[in-house]
């Protein structure tokens, strides 16, 4: 869907912007994820091509409550007058998460439905022996 939106007006040049839409994002899990009891960066979401710059992200694992990411980092490509957006999601890493899906969903006005994409967490446990004399 295109959106025609005027944003200048004078005698001789009309400067306007169509509004586009984000592309489908991509999820990217941080290596390795070892449970623990600190927050960590678990998965990084990505998405570009996308005009005006609101956007709206939630996070969502496993079909819980949605986390909104309250400040996702959006960057003007000042060559193709877009915008891109990284979004990052910080947590404990739990054992009970293994296998879990993790969707990043983002909003924006030129699309009737959310556009996602998620990944399945693999957990990994770190072993630590200590060996006696």
């Amino acid at each position: 869907m295109y959106q025609l939106n005027l944003i200048e007006c004078n005698c001789l040049n009309i400067l306007a912007f169509i509004a586009v839409a984000p592309v489908i994002p991509t999820v990217t899990a941080m290596a390795p994820l070892v449970y623990g009891n600190i927050v960590k960066t678990l998965a990084t979401c990505v998405s570009s091509g996308f005009r005006p710059q609101t956007v709206s992200v939630k996070w969502i694992l496993d079909n819980g409550t949605p986390e909104t990411d309250p400040t996702p980092v959006v960057v003007e490509n000042s060559t193709t007058n877009t915008y891109s957006l990284t979004s990052v999601y910080r947590s404990v890493v739990r054992r009970e998460d293994n296998g879990k899906i993790l969707t990043c969903e983002i909003k924006h006005k030129t699309v009737a439905t959310p556009l996602s994409g998620s990944l399945q967490l693999n957990i990994t446990c770190m072993l630590n022996f200590l060996f006696l004399p």
